[in-house]
């Protein structure tokens, strides 16, 4: 099945970075949620700024994000045989959204 497969690639994707965050520093890296921008966009634009010395403009988040370009998530497990890649998949995304509130 086609889900499977980019399901397989989406993980795989997403542990290396997990891997690869765990050898760096916590100063090193930010991971965001975009949920999270909402309420606080001034912590990722000081971590680029202040940390890494880029040149940017602030512009607050809510001036540009657009509620209605972001669809919601459907429930796709119709299309996988197997579960325990969904679980697996599950997984993945709450290591990540763990990573991103440690950044908070």
């Amino acid at each position: 099945l086609k889900a499977e497969y980019y399901l397989k690639v989406w993980i795989d994707y997403n542990e290396r970075i997990i891997n690869f965050l765990k050898e760096l520093a916590p100063d090193q890296y930010l991971v965001v949620n975009y949920t999270a921008l909402e309420k606080n966009d001034r912590k990722p634009f000081l971590f680029l700024t202040e940390r890494w010395k880029f040149d940017l403009r602030y512009f607050p988040f809510l001036d540009v994000y657009k509620e209605n370009l972001i669809s919601s998530l459907p429930d796709l497990s119709m299309f996988f045989t197997d579960k325990n890649l969904l679980e697996r998949a599950k997984d993945v995304e709450v290591q990540l959204k763990r990573l991103a509130e440690a950044d908070q």
